[in-house]
């Protein structure tokens, strides 16, 4: 178990891990139930691990609290730093999230119904995220739909004699 121990300290960064790959991390691996009950033991509440019937188990670190220590500790005063630490920060935990989604990649949905669920698989961190930057600042000419964006280009190439610094100053 130590070898499997050094393994995910190792690449904690990962945040995910398969228990087959975990089982081939030492040469006479423990059983399944074995390596979750010792991991659950040692890492307790900073571990989540799924289990999906006839699938291997996957195996996550739990990193908020981790990323809830260091907002508090790395707090910047200068204002600038202060904002691209917060850019970071949002960055970590929607990485995270999407990271720790458990995906079924053995079955696809029939093409014609994909949609229909999809919403489901973005994390709700990533909605929030785009929602706010994408759909709130879309009225103020910064953000455009790919319709949008398409009528745009039109627009350009019929009317080539268009003043561009003056409607790309409404972003800045």
């Amino acid at each position: 178990m130590d070898r499997i121990y050094e393994c995910l300290e190792e690449n904690k960064d990962q945040c995910q891990f398969s228990l087959r790959e975990l089982s081939n991390v030492v040469e006479n691996p423990p059983s399944d139930g074995t390596i979750k009950k010792k991991l659950t033991e040692k890492y307790g509440e900073d571990i989540v691990i799924t289990s999906l019937v006839g699938r291997t188990s996957i195996i996550c670190f739990r990193n908020h609290q981790v990323l809830l220590d260091s907002w508090y500790q790395d707090k910047k005063h200068d204002e600038a730093a202060e904002r691209l630490r917060i850019v970071r920060t949002a960055d970590a935990i929607i990485s995270e999230d999407i990271s720790t989604k458990i995906y079924d990649t053995d079955n696809y949905p029939n093409p014609e119904k994909f949609l229909d669920t999809s919403e489901g698989d973005v994390p709700e961190t990533l909605k929030i995220f785009l929602k706010e930057v994408i759909l709130k600042h879309k009225p103020l000419g910064c953000c455009a739909s790919y319709a949008e964006a398409g009528t745009f280009q039109l627009s350009a190439v019929l009317h080539p004699d268009m003043d561009m610094k003056s409607f790309s100053s409404i972003c800045r």
